[in-house]
């Protein structure tokens, strides 16, 4: 039963900025492709980012808290990651004029 509740965050978390990106019809197919493309892979680049430097996950004998802490901000980063590219998708190329 609680395997649902870390399910259910990263659906909400990734999945659903990517969809709405997708289907938004205020912009064209060939626009919104690949930016829910980049915000359903960001999660991901961002946790292989942090696995692949070994001070950011405190595997090296010598690692400091604060590299630590780093990566951790990192990590739970990316999971807000789709929904900053999200806002950039809506607010991209609009005029200053426009509401």
């Amino acid at each position: 039963m609680l395997r649902f509740l870390p399910l259910g965050l990263i659906v909400l978390l990734v999945l659903l900025p990517s969809l709405l990106i997708l289907f938004a019809t205020h912009r064209p197919l060939k626009a919104r492709i690949p930016m829910a493309t980049m915000a359903f892979i960001s999660p991901v680049l961002m946790f292989g980012l942090v696995n692949m430097l070994p001070y950011l996950t405190n595997d090296v004998r010598n690692a400091p808290q604060w590299a630590h802490l780093v990566g951790l901000v990192l990590w739970g980063a990316g999971f807000f990651l789709p929904w900053l590219i999200f806002a950039l998708f809506l607010h991209v190329g609009r005029k200053a004029g426009q509401a």
